[in-house]
């Protein structure tokens, strides 16, 4: 599935279960990392599957005082997820990774 290599471009095999166990019991989960490393396009996809409990240093709510590196620390229960370091490895078209995989994607989390 291109997801899954998706995410191991930007993370661990350790790090992608945990993502998979955080979505599937609708934990908050933190996503942050270096710049260009697809927290942002990682959380809007998944964001536009259902799962909300997601968040990334683009996100509003909180104050940002170490940018790409910034993490809420007023969320409770809160599993933060650190990207690799450098730019990603997997580059694929932002909409068409979820568009074209949804269902999978869904499948796979709850799997």
């Amino acid at each position: 599935m291109e997801f899954k290599n998706y995410l191991s471009s930007m993370f661990t095999e350790t790090q992608t279960e945990v993502l998979r166990v955080c979505l599937r019991d609708n934990s908050p989960v933190h996503i942050y990392g270096p710049q260009g490393s697809g927290k942002t396009m990682l959380v809007e996809g998944l964001r536009k599957l259902g799962f909300q409990n997601i968040s990334e240093p683009g996100d509003a709510d909180f104050e940002l005082t170490g940018g790409a590196f910034s993490i809420p620390i007023d969320k409770e229960d809160l599993t933060v997820l650190r990207t690799k370091k450098g730019p990603l490895e997997v580059i694929l078209p932002k909409d068409d990774l979820f568009r074209g995989n949804a269902r999978k994607i869904v499948e796979w989390i709850h799997g």
